[in-house]
This record gives C-alpha cells, sequence and structure tokens, in this order.
C-alpha cells in the first residue's frame, strides 16, 4: 500500500523487505534514537530488523498499520498507527525520523493528513500520543500538531535516562 501525502512525502506499507534499510538508518541515527527508543538496542542487524518489523506489521493484539516514510524519494522513517480503540474512538500514532528528514515538518504533514483520513474512515475522535518528557523535539512535533498534556505516568522503558515519565497527548479531531 502507498498513500502520497504531498509531492515530497508518502508513505509505504512496512514490509520484512525493509529490513536491510532500516537497519542501516538506525544505526546510522543511533545516537539520537536509543535516547528515546528502547527498541534500538537489539537492532543492529537486517536479522534484527526483520524482528522488529515483524513485531510490528504482525501485531495480533493491537493490530496496527506500519508505514516507511519516504522523503523526497528517500526511505527516513517509520510512522504507525499503532492501534486503535473503536470503543474510546482512539487512534495511537507513533514515529520516527532519520536526522536527514528532520525540521522538515514531515511529521507533522503526516499527522494532519492521517487525522482526516482515522476521523473519516474509523471515526476516531482522539488522537494519542506518548512522549518521554525530555525529548523536546517530539513533544515540539505534538504541540504544533495540537495536541495537550494529559497525563504522564511512570517510565517503564529501558532506556538510558529512566526517571523520565512518558507524557501523554491527545489530539482532537473530531
Amino acid at each position: 500500500m502507498k498513500i502520497d501525502i504531498n509531492a515530497d512525502i508518502s508513505l509505504l506499507s512496512l514490509t520484512l523487505d525493509d529490513a536491510q534499510t532500516i537497519s542501516i538508518l538506525v544505526n546510522q541515527n543511533r545516537d539520537d534514537l536509543e535516547r528515546f527508543f528502547p527498541w534500538t538496542k537489539n537492532l543492529h542487524t537486517r536479522e534484527e530488523a526483520e524482528a522488529y518489523i515483524s513485531d510490528r506489521i504482525f501485531d495480533d493484539v493491537n493490530k496496527g498499520k506500519w508505514f516507511v516514510i519516504k522523503f523526497r524519494g528517500v526511505k527516513s522513517g517509520i510512522f504507525g498507527i499503532k492501534s486503535i480503540d473503536k470503543v474510546n474512538l482512539t487512534a495511537e500514532l507513533g514515529y520516527w525520523l532519520c536526522a536527514e528528514a528532520r525540521g522538515r515538518g514531515v511529521t507533522n504533514i503526516i499527522i494532519k493528513s492521517l487525522s482526516g483520513f482515522l476521523a473519516r474512515s474509523h471515526l476516531i475522535e482522539t488522537i494519542v500520543f506518548r512522549c518521554l518528557e525530555k525529548n523536546s523535539a517530539g513533544i515540539r512535533v505534538i504541540e504544533k500538531a495540537g495536541g495537550e498534556l494529559v497525563d504522564a505516568i511512570e517510565n517503564d522503558m529501558d532506556i538510558e535516562d529512566k526517571l523520565q515519565k512518558i507524557n501523554i497527548y491527545h489530539l482532537k479531531i473530531a
């Protein structure tokens, strides 16, 4: 599946064929990514990238939909609709970008486009984001999209700075 967001940005369904590219991107951006994403500790090789991808695309519990972000023709990160809760009318989104694609509004453009799609096709009213409290770049993206801090929970992730909380943001779309 391919979703053209605009002339520069498209989303391609994440597949096991993306493993080599994902391992290269993670290794090139490891210093930034491992501060906020514990899975990076277990992703160094193509085989480990296959496991990372499998955990997402074959998740029968959350039934998320995961994409490779293509920016100006180059695979540049991952974007996921991590889960859709049809009872509470929420969807949780998650993403990461390589350094070359950051600071260009890519994530906000995708969020705006997918928010409208989720509201129309799944009757979603609220987008949920989880972001570590020291991830200032991630927080800026969420706040620029219109997300508001609604809660902070204890951090149980395996990262260096375990004292920071996980902030929960809601973006009302309906």
